[in-house]
């Protein structure tokens, strides 16, 4: 799987919440998790566990850049 990640700050959180429903987007629910990092020697793995809910563990890989760039992952659920 793939996506395009993009990161930025949001200096007035309640100006972009008022802007995002000014275009139609609604609330829909909070996610909780954690997230554990594991050093590996290619790529990026870490372990999400939400609350309540699964644990995945995500393998990814994507460059260290500032601009728009493309992650590629696997997912695999987690049992116990």
């Amino acid at each position: 799987m793939r996506n395009i990640e993009l990161k930025a700050r949001c200096p007035d959180l309640a100006a972009a919440h008022d802007v995002a429903r000014a275009i139609g987007a609604e609330f829909q629910w909070t996610r909780r998790q954690t997230d554990t990092y594991f050093h590996v020697p290619t790529g990026r793995l870490k372990l999400r566990e939400e609350r309540p809910g699964t644990a995945t563990l995500v393998a990814y890989d994507r460059a260290d850049a500032a601009e728009a760039r493309e992650c590629r992952y696997t997912l695999t659920p987690v049992a116990d």
